[in-house]
């Protein structure tokens, strides 16, 4: 499964509470750490995010056993379901969130943070148990329909829009277009070249003749700022099928595993792994295929295996 983080921008408050003797505690942070059928901000290039009523259904229940922490740290616990001092309730709005902060240090930090405005919004660490992808104008959105939540969180700086600033280098994933055949083997090199012809005006494949935003489409991430040299893209996965470009089953999960670091891995900044994993994990989920964890011990023993299984070539 994948560790994933989505936050809002609904405003915390603080609300007053009391020990049955009289003494007084912490104020209750109460607030909205998910907001039901509102578009994301883009997450990706191209693509924005919605989390359906019912989400959180199954994750808030009886059984479930959620912290609430600073910035997604365990060592930050400010509450817990499993204890009381942590409710959660999925109303019309979304997931209605009340801590009850410990009156430690770190748990009058954040309330005095929190009266300051330093601090206002949640964030909440969850796996994708159900999901749906479809267009809508020029967006792909990605309806988010069932979780399982691991916590949820006050946050200092949200983590996603800071991945995206970092992410442009990232190209889009386009989910249409044609796909060769699950079982055709991958080859890097014969496929670069039939691409680098397709997107030529003259068929020859030359740099002079190449329409370079044409060409980028083949690739999981390329460098803007060399836009118009071949060694600036990165991580191939199409081919070319009839002359359109098309889908590539093996070619997808090589460069997964290279992205992830088999066979040497590839330099890319940083900052664009996630935009990169982000649109190898769509190719995934169009060829109906489990994704493999992002950027773990766990995610390399599994591409590991399945690399050897096809034989594949990055």
């Amino acid at each position: 499964m994948e560790l994933e983080r989505l936050y809002h921008h609904q405003k915390l408050d603080l609300e007053a509470s009391s020990l049955p003797d009289g003494a007084n505690l912490p104020p209750t942070i109460s607030g909205y750490a998910a907001v039901f059928d509102v578009l994301s901000e883009e997450m990706y290039p191209g693509v924005k995010y919605r989390i359906a009523p019912g989400a959180f259904k199954t994750a808030i229940g009886a059984d479930s056993d959620v912290r609430a922490l600073v910035n997604h740290d365990p060592n930050l616990l400010l509450a817990r379901t499993k204890s009381g001092t942590l409710s959660l309730v999925e109303d019309d709005k979304g997931l209605r969130v009340k801590i009850l902060p410990p009156n430690t240090v770190a748990g009058r930090d954040i309330v005095e943070m929190l009266r300051r405005g330093d601090i206002d919004q949640m964030s909440f660490g969850f796996s994708t148990r159900d999901e749906a992808w479809a267009t809508e104008g020029d967006w792909k959105i990605r309806t988010i329909k069932d979780v399982e939540l691991f916590d949820v969180s006050v946050v200092t700086f949200p983590a996603f829009p800071q991945t995206f600033a970092e992410a442009l280098s990232a190209v889009p994933f386009a989910s249409g277009g044609a796909k060769v055949d699950e079982a055709s083997p991958w080859d890097a090199a014969a496929a670069l070249d039939r691409v680098r012809r397709w997107a030529s005006s003259d068929g020859s494949g030359g740099k002079d003749a190449m329409d370079w935003a044409k060409y980028r489409k083949a690739f999981a991430w390329y460098d803007p700022e060399n836009a118009e040299d071949f060694g600036a893209y990165k991580l191939p996965h199409h081919d070319i099928l009839n002359d359109q470009l098309a889908h590539h089953w093996r070619g997808t999960a090589a460069a997964m595993g290279v992205m992830l670091g088999s066979r040497g891995g590839v330099d890319i900044p940083a900052g664009d792994r996630r935009g990169v994993y982000n649109h190898l994990a769509a190719e995934y989920r169009l060829w109906d295929k489990e994704v493999p964890p992002f950027g773990d011990a766990s995610s390399l023993a599994y591409m590991g295996r399945q690399l050897r299984c096809h034989r594949l070539e990055p």
